[in-house]
């Protein structure tokens, strides 16, 4: 193992240079070494640095499988320790993976110029890798700039994030203690397929939760970290997510998967131990009602509707008005919608068994929440019984009279005409407005019903003035639709004038009876079903009066009663009075009796039941053994005749094999139940016969080997003649089967003619109105079509203009953003320009500011030189001319510092140094010709310091001599004259500055600049100015 592998922090610091490398990959190797690592089992802080590293580089080099892997591991070093930091870690594999695939579409759609991008081009499943098909498939078709964005770019960061919430979710789905965390992650995975419109991944989704349920609740032995589904927390959280599946099931217009999400969150609150919320009922009901309207299935959408507002009103308690009026009017029309006759094609009626409707049925009836399937009279019924009527306008409740109470086919139309149009103009009752067309149609059936309760026939322009509330069409399609279902009889007779006929009494062959010139319609026979009909209405007539009768019986009778109740009360109220007034006495003793009789009782009946459940147990064990061992004895007799027959159905499968086993076997009548001795006797008879047949055999092929072959040579050349023979026969005979067959075939032929010809001049006396009828339907559909047609220009006229409208304002809008982002683009290198000016002319001018602060400072350095050579010169020649005095006449002592003393004190003294301020040479205690006036005292001044400031951003050495003194230059020849007159080298010049530090501080504050002009190797000292002022800028 690599020495960086001993501990955690050494692989992250190893991942860490290799990055600095750019080497992403073996960073990537190192940190997954680290994970994997057996020595580093228990969980510490450096753990998650390296994960969240490992989760990046897994999510820059697209590693799903790895960074899988890894977050396994680290599943089984923190799901006890920590859970907490690997939640932490899976969300922020989750954030970058969202992340880059957001960066990734904003991308795209930069490149492809275009609008936003709703979903994933040319992929149908993410999981599967690309097809040779489909490469080929995309070379040869023409792409969009948007579709080879999407796939180029978009596509496998698409893959990658579904990826990582696919992984995540199976990491986490057996984890109780980050149960929260995965119905989170469930619930981005719902949005990411809506997002993308990612429907295969969202069926893929549904089915992976659905399975984890599963898994589960199939587990039997339940761990201390599993999850329960009995736990109340678990079951809530289940039933979010499944609502949550169902609204993006809805959203994406997946219905199958939708009305599996309905099965699934009615089996999680089946499982809850309380009541559910009445919002999650109603949000559950009013889903369901959804999925029922778009699966067609009226009568479970209008009894799932009911449900809706039934919750409302009663479990609201601050109800709506509004919003009870809207779930009152989508209840009624609902509920009006469902048809009269359920519509089923002959494929649905072939398909659907007996056991399968009634499992379908009794399903779709407990997701709604009913004992029993509802139809449509219960329906109706149930708005009676509800007071949902009340809730609904008066307009409203009319349409429920004249469709389900009233019995007017004359007036009807144009109130339903009315009550539609007002339902098509509110924008109120905009959300019932889809109701309308079925309402349509159940509202022909009715009335078609009503008048073939009143009219034999009905002229076809009548019915259609009658229904104005709809069009020819949907007319004729419900009487169709109503006669094969054998709802009503009726037929639609087209001649002139046309007509609707009702009733049984039409004939079914028209113009065969009227070329007959016989008619039955004159017939006054009343048909069966007229007869049924009349009276049934006859019972329901007698039913209604005599109930009417027995209730005004009844409220006599009730009447009379309750008089005879009133005087016995008057007559008897002081008697029960006293006798109330005396009850509380007697009925405390009677209770004490009572109670003392009624716990003797109770004693007794524990003692005997007592007694008698111990006997009942003795009995019943003694039975249990008795019925156990009387089982065992018929088992065992059992077993043993089913080895018998077993062993017998063996051996007769083994006789039937033989011609001889089949002939004994049918010399048995009942060889199936024969015994083992009867079987034994017939299977040692087949034996013997079969050997004896052996040797029959045997002897009968040596008697024909003795035979000559030239017999049977003798008969093949006597049967020569007799094939010939037979060949013309069956040649012969061939020849009459084909005249045969042929002389049938035109038969049929001719008869198929003449039965046709015969038909056709049937049909001739139709051919006119045959014509008729297609002309007038032509028209109809002609007219039908250019109104159509008319509309559909229009509509797309304006679609166009807007379109086109839409377009320029987009091009104008691109041309406009492009103008200013060039102006922007201009304006920001115009600033960059003249940035870059400025800065030039400012380092220009610092530059040219710098050079002339050098040449100052040169000059300077070479005057002072110029004044230490003069003040050097002059000591020179005062040395020598004392040395000539001494030699005539030395002072003394005494003499030489009275002197020295006396020109200190006429010495003019210089003006104190200004801080800041530069005080050239001439200025100072009187220029040159004052120091050369007065060699002693300005020998004798104090030192003055001069600044060095040292500028460390470009590494020269600035001078700011405040105040500048020459020095003293008895020590400069005092020091030469103790032996230091050498000139010390830069390294000792350094070391010895060092040593004394810049202005008095430590030593080693910074170094003395190196000093090249002149003679200046021990110059006077450096140091702050008096009063330690600052230098100013203008020096820096």
């Amino acid at each position: 193992m690599p020495v960086y592998m001993n501990k955690p922090e050494f692989a992250l610091k190893r991942a860490e240079e290799f990055l600095d490398v750019g080497k992403k990959s073996r960073a990537l190797e190192a940190l997954t070494e680290a994970i994997k690592n057996r020595k580093h089992r228990i969980w510490q802080k450096s753990h998650e640095d390296i994960m969240r590293k490992f989760i990046h580089l897994c999510v820059e080099l697209k590693q799903s499988q790895t960074a899988k892997e890894g977050l396994h591991q680290y599943k089984n070093l923190t799901a006890n320790v920590n859970p907490k930091s690997l939640e932490d870690i899976v969300r922020y594999y989750l954030k970058l993976s969202e992340t880059k695939c957001d960066e990734a579409r904003e991308k795209a759609n930069v490149q492809a110029a275009a609008a936003p991008s709703t979903n994933v081009v040319d992929v149908d499943d993410l999981d599967l890798a690309e097809s040779p098909e489909g490469m080929l498939l995309k070379v040869v078709s023409t792409d969009t700039s948007q579709d080879r964005a999407d796939r180029v770019v978009l596509l496998p960061w698409v893959r990658f994030n579904w990826e990582a919430y696919r992984h995540c979710l199976d990491l986490l789905r057996n984890l109780s203690k980050l149960e929260s965390l995965y119905h989170d992650i469930a619930s981005q995975a719902f949005k990411f397929c809506l997002k993308y419109g990612r429907k295969t991944e969202l069926r893929k989704l549904c089915e992976m939760l659905r399975n984890h349920i599963g898994q589960i609740s199939k587990r039997e032995v339940v761990t201390p970290n599993a999850i329960n589904l009995n736990n109340p927390e678990t079951q809530e959280l289940n039933l979010r997510t499944r609502l949550v599946q169902l609204d993006h099931a809805i959203a994406m217009e997946m219905w199958q998967e939708a009305f599996r999400a309905i099965e699934d969150v009615h089996g999680l609150m089946s499982m809850l131990k309380k009541v559910p919320k009445a919002a999650l009922k109603a949000n559950y009901f009013e889903k369901l009602a959804l999925v029922f309207l778009r699966a067609g299935n009226a009568v479970f959408h209008a009894a799932a509707q009911q449900q809706l507002f039934i919750l409302y009103r009663g479990f609201r308690k601050e109800q709506n008005p509004e919003e009870l009026r809207r779930l009152a009017v989508s209840v009624l029309f609902a509920t009006l919608a469902v048809p009269l006759q359920p519509p089923r094609t002959q494929l649905e009626s072939l398909l659907e068994y007996d056991d399968t409707a009634a499992s379908k049925m009794k399903q779709l009836t407990l997701l709604v929440g009913y004992s029993q399937p509802p139809t449509r009279s219960k329906l109706v019924e149930d708005l009676q019984k509800h007071g949902i009527l009340q809730y609904v306008r008066p307009e409203l409740q009319a349409l429920y009279q004249h469709l389900e109470v009233s019995f007017d086919p004359l007036h009807m139309g144009p109130v339903i005409a009315d009550i539609l149009t007002l339902v098509n103009n509110t924008d109120e009752l905009a959300s019932v407005r889809h109701y309308i067309s079925v309402i349509e149609q159940v509202a022909v059936g009715k009335h078609l019903r009503q008048l073939s309760q009143v009219y034999d026939s009905v002229e076809i322009d009548r019915v259609i003035q009658m229904m104005p509330y709809t069009n020819w069409h949907t007319i004729e399609r419900v009487a169709i639709e109503t006669a094969r279902n054998t709802d009503l009889e009726v037929r639609i007779d087209h001649r002139r004038p046309g007509l609707f006929k009702f009733g049984s009494e039409v004939s079914l062959a028209p113009y065969e009876t009227a070329a007959a010139g016989t008619s039955e319609a004159g017939q006054s026979q009343i048909p069966a079903d007229r007869v049924r009909s009349q009276l049934v209405m006859l019972l329901t007539g007698l039913t209604r009066v005599s109930r009417e009768v027995k209730e005004q019986q009844d409220q006599v009778d009730e009447k009379e009663l309750r008089k005879h109740l009133f005087d016995l009360y008057r007559k008897n109220a002081m008697r029960d009075l006293l006798s109330n007034l005396t009850r509380p006495h007697k009925s405390d003793s009677r209770q004490k009796s009572l109670e003392d009789r009624e716990r003797e009782r109770e004693q007794q009946a524990k003692a005997a039941k007592k007694n008698k459940d111990k006997e009942s147990a003795a009995a019943e064990a003694q039975r249990m053994q008795r019925d156990t061992k009387q089982f065992e004895e018929q088992r065992n007799k059992l077993r043993e005749k089913e080895l018998e027959k077993q062993v017998i159905k063996e051996k007769i499968e083994k006789m039937k094999q033989t011609e001889f086993g089949m002939r004994v076997l049918k010399e048995l009548e009942d060889w199936e139940n024969v015994d083992v001795k009867e079987l034994d006797r017939l299977e040692q008879r087949h034996r013997e016969e079969m050997r004896r047949e052996e040797e029959e055999n045997n002897q009968r092929l040596k008697i024909q080997e003795k035979k000559i072959d030239h017999i049977v040579r003798a008969k093949h050349l006597e049967e020569v003649e007799l094939r010939r023979q037979d060949n013309e026969a069956m040649i012969q005979s061939f020849y009459d089967i084909f005249n045969r067959d042929e002389d049938r075939r035109i038969q049929l032929l001719k008869d198929d003619r003449e039965f046709l010809l015969k038909k056709r001049d049937k049909m001739m006396g139709m051919k006119e109105d045959y014509h008729k009828f297609m002309q007038e339907l032509q028209q109809r559909k002609q007219q039908s079509y250019t109104e159509k047609k008319a509309a559909w220009d229009q509509l797309y006229e304006e679609q166009r203009t807007k379109r086109l409208n839409d377009r320029r304002k987009k091009r104008e809008e691109d041309r406009r953003e492009a103008f200013e982002r060039q102006q922007q683009e201009e304006a920001e290198q115009r600033q960059m320009e003249e940035a870059r000016i400025r800065l030039e002319e400012e380092t220009a001018r610092k530059r040219a500011e710098q050079e002339a602060h050098q040449r100052k400072l040169d000059e300077m350095a070479r005057k002072q030189q110029e004044r230490i050579r003069e003040i050097e010169e002059r000591e020179e020649r005062e040395r020598q001319e004392r040395s000539t005095h001494l030699n005539t006449a030395q002072p003394t002592q005494r003499e030489r510092e009275a002197e020295r003393e006396e020109r200190r004190q006429t010495a003019v003294a210089p003006p104190p140094p200004t801080p800041g301020k530069y005080i050239p040479p001439s200025q100072r205690g009187g220029g040159v010709a004052a120091a050369a006036s007065a060699p002693s005292a300005a020998l004798s001044q104090p030192r003055e310091p001069m600044v060095i400031t040292l500028n460390r951003a470009s590494g020269e050495n600035v001078l700011a001599p405040s105040v500048v003194n020459l020095g003293n230059v008895n020590d400069l020849r005092r020091d030469r004259e103790q032996g230091h007159g050498h000139r010390p080298s830069d390294g000792q010049r350094d070391r010895d500055f060092g040593q004394r530090g810049m202005d008095g501080g430590p030593a080693g504050s910074f170094g003395r600049p190196r000093d090249t002009r002149g003679d200046m190797n021990r110059g006077p000292d450096i140091r702050k100015p008096a009063g330690g002022e600052a230098v100013p800028d203008k020096w820096r």
